[in-house]
């Protein structure tokens, strides 16, 4: 006879489980699946009581103790680390350059990189817009634009929405002043201010940056994102498709060529050009 423990539950008449859903077919999957020769358990003589497997013994566990770690078993630490964050960057370090590079954990920064762009803001102000042509209710952009947070004076003139870039904090990042024109195309980086006086005229696709990367290792050169703001004074103009690079000073009544890519500041009243741009000739002031 087969001393062989039973491996199956019983029933309390000693009778083996069988039917559909029943321990014993779970058992037989379980074996069938994984190659194990299966035991019938043992038929219970009249009168014998049904016998249980005991449990199976727990390596590293004896007399009920507790179970000892395996040297491969990877500590409570190691489980964590993906969770945990990271080291404080220095004050000096690029990436401490922006109040919203803090240390963030491994999923968390992910989830920013991934959803930073997200503005739900300025998307409701891109559907609200979307079937107005271009050139066509430029003051009535201006007013979406207030209503969504950003700061624009009196009379000011969008012939299309310009696009922006930035951080959570992007509609207090824009302040633009009174009757000023912007044409089609143009660009915001948010990342810093930028400040816009009166009177201001922007070309189509004129770009104004606010962030770039700090000069690297070589493994890398474009390190962490530094921010600085741009201010372009009153009166100013701005060609199409020039570049304003982060920490410019426009001064006022200054003129800016197509094309031109300015990366140092412009005296007021001057004309620049080229690429980089340089001081072409200083503009009469006309008086009255």
């Amino acid at each position: 006879m087969n001393s062989q423990r039973p491996i199956g539950p019983l029933d309390p008449f000693g009778r083996i489980q069988t039917h559909r859903g029943s321990g014993h077919y779970r058992q037989f999957l379980i074996h069938s699946c994984t190659r194990v020769p299966m035991t019938l358990p043992t038929p219970l003589r009249p009168g014998e009581a049904p016998r249980f497997p005991r449990p199976r013994a727990i390596p590293g566990r004896a007399n009920g103790g507790s179970v000892a770690p395996s040297a491969d078993a990877p500590s409570l630490d190691d489980l964590m680390a993906p969770f945990s964050p990271r080291a404080t960057p220095d004050a000096g370090t690029a990436d401490a350059a922006h109040p919203l590079d803090r240390p963030r954990g491994r999923m968390g920064r992910v989830l920013h990189e991934e959803f930073q762009g997200f503005h739900l803001r300025l998307l409701l102000l891109r559907i609200m817009l979307w079937p107005l042509p271009m050139n066509v209710g430029g003051r009535l952009r201006a007013v979406a634009m207030k209503l969504a947070g950003f700061r624009i004076g009196y009379g000011t003139i969008f012939a299309q929405l310009p696009a922006f870039t930035g951080d959570g904090t992007l509609y207090g990042q824009l302040r633009i002043g009174g009757l000023c024109w912007f044409n089609v195309g143009c660009f915001f980086d948010l990342g810093a201010p930028i400040t816009i006086g009166h009177n201001v005229s922007f070309g189509q696709q004129v770009m104004v940056l606010t962030s770039s990367h700090a000069i690297g290792p070589a493994g890398r050169r474009a390190a962490g994102l530094v921010y600085k703001p741009v201010t372009i004074g009153n009166g100013a103009w701005l060609g199409a498709r020039c570049t304003i690079l982060p920490g410019v000073s426009i001064g006022d009544g200054a003129i800016v060529a197509a094309g031109a890519i300015v990366h140092q500041d412009v005296p007021a009243n001057a004309l620049v050009a080229g690429v980089p741009a340089r001081i072409v000739r200083s503009l009469r002031v006309a008086t009255r």
